[in-house]
């Protein structure tokens, strides 16, 4: 962590060009692994943040809205109908 916190650009760059994790210690105890990207990952990115999507900030669910009320006994929920349309399709193709 020492290194990481002195040379962090450094440490950074080594991930980066590196195709291997590096693992992060504490007093001589992992803690944490710092991992290189693919480039598919670094394009997905790219391709989000060009559309306007932070990948890295989701969305929040606004604090006003209610939830849905619960359903009554024997009613489907919307985990229900989901499960159906997903069956459905598998059972076609």
């Amino acid at each position: 962590m020492r290194t990481l916190s002195r040379e962090t650009k450094r440490v950074l760059n080594e991930v980066a060009a590196s195709s291997s994790a590096f693992v992060i210690t504490k007093n001589g105890s992992p803690v944490a692994r710092l991992t290189p990207i693919s480039a598919f990952e670094r394009e997905s990115y790219s391709q989000l943040i060009a559309e306007g999507v932070d990948p890295f900030n989701p969305p929040r669910i606004d604090p006003t809205w209610d939830p849905l009320p619960p359903v009554s006994p024997g009613e489907k929920t919307v985990t229900d109908y989901l499960m159906e349309d997903r069956n459905s399709y598998d059972e076609t193709h």
